[in-house]
C-alpha cells in the first residue's frame, strides 16, 4: 500500500474538532475492495471527478469505512464494509487506475466519544446518540462495540466473539461451532442445539 494519506475535513462547522473528519490510507494504483460476503454491495456508487472528491462523500456518512474510486471511469463506491470484512484484491485488467482508500478507525477515536453523554457525539462521523434512550453516544447501525472501536458486524461463517458481532439483518448469531470453543456468524434457521451435546 502507499503511504499516501488524505485528510478531510467537514465544511459543515467552523469549530473543527477530529471528530467530523477523517484520515484514508490509500492503496496502489490497480487495486479494488472485495467483500467477503456476496450479501454485501456498495452504501453508494457515484460519479466524482477525483480521489479526493470520493473521499470527500465517505466522510459525510457515518456508515462509510472505505471507498475505491477508477480515475478512468470517475466511479466511486462507499462502503460499509472494511478489512475485517472483506480485502483489497487486484482489480480486472480494465481497471489499472482503481484504488481503494480505507478510513483510519482507532481506539483514539473512540475513547473520549463512545458511551459518553449525546452532546459529545453531536458531530461525529464515528458514533451517533443512541436513538432509543437519546443519552449516550453509540456505535451507528450495523457496526459493533469490539471493546475498543465500533467494528463492521460480521457476515456468514465469520469468526465472532459477541452476539452483537455477527448481521442480525441477515439473520446471522453468533454460536460456538461444535462445542469447541470456535465461535462463528451463522443463520439462526440453520443451529441445532442438542442438550447434553456438550461436556
Amino acid at each position: 500500500m502507499s503511504t499516501v494519506i488524505l485528510l478531510l475535513l467537514s465544511l459543515s462547522s467552523v469549530d473543527l474538532s477530529y471528530q467530523d473528519q477523517s484520515t484514508a490510507r490509500l492503496s496502489n494504483f490497480g487495486y479494488t475492495f472485495t467483500s467477503y460476503s456476496s450479501a454485501s454491495t456498495p452504501l453508494l456508487t457515484l460519479a466524482q471527478g477525483s480521489i479526493l472528491r470520493c473521499h470527500m462523500q465517505c466522510n459525510q456518512r457515518i456508515a462509510c469505512r472505505l471507498f475505491d474510486y477508477d480515475s478512468d471511469t470517475n466511479q466511486c463506491r462507499l462502503w460499509s464494509d472494511d478489512l475485517t470484512t472483506g480485502m483489497i484484491s487486484l482489480a480486472i485488467a480494465s481497471k489499472p487506475q482503481s484504488r481503494v482508500g480505507v478510513i483510519r478507525i482507532a481506539p483514539d477515536i473512540y475513547t473520549p466519544i463512545h458511551n459518553q453523554p449525546c452532546d459529545k457525539c453531536a458531530d461525529s462521523r464515528y458514533v451517533e446518540c443512541d436513538p432509543l434512550s437519546l443519552t449516550f453516544c453509540q456505535c451507528p447501525p450495523m457496526t459493533f462495540w469490539d471493546g475498543s472501536v465500533c467494528s463492521p458486524q460480521r457476515y456468514l461463517n465469520q469468526s465472532c466473539a459477541i452476539i452483537d458481532s455477527c448481521r442480525s439483518d441477515l439473520a446471522l448469531e453468533c454460536r460456538d461451532v461444535g462445542c469447541n470453543s470456535v465461535f462463528q456468524c451463522l443463520n439462526q434457521t440453520n443451529v441445532v442445539t442438542v442438550a447434553g451435546f456438550c461436556k
